[in-house]
């Protein structure tokens, strides 16, 4: 698919679809889903935070605030792979579940918010305990 048909399947693409896709091998990444099991788990949890309305950042009225949303956590999802799982660019850990709570909330806020990145922060720390 092209990125292009991607996006706008995304932005069209109900919680159900989302996930049985996301349950799937990914055709870009060998042996991977196309989404973490660990964002899978949260929000199959945690359905209501799956997508959230577009928000403006206050007083920046072209700016739009960090929210949840079916194309959010697939960036979510690229970016523990890439940045952590496969240590493309820095740390490497073995799994979301070693990495400190305060930085799985410091390396996903600016994608996700910080109130949705503490959230799923706090569920990784509580399934880890």
């Amino acid at each position: 698919m092209e990125e292009k048909d991607f996006n706008e399947w995304m932005e069209s693409i109900s919680y159900t679809e989302w996930i049985e896709w996301a349950k799937n091998a990914s055709e870009s990444r060998s042996g991977r889903k196309n989404i973490l099991p660990e964002i899978v788990d949260y929000l199959a949890e945690h359905p209501d935070e799956f997508n959230e309305p577009v928000q403006l950042i206050e007083g920046r009225p072209n700016i739009i605030a960090p929210t949840v949303s079916p194309r959010t956590w697939v960036g979510v999802s690229e970016f523990f792979i890439d940045h952590c799982l496969e240590n493309m660019f820095g740390k490497r850990y073995d799994s979301i579940a070693s990495i400190p709570k305060d930085e799985i909330v410091h390396l996903i806020a600016g994608i996700i918010g910080t109130d949705a990145a503490e959230k799923f922060a706090d569920y990784i720390w509580r399934a880890k305990h």
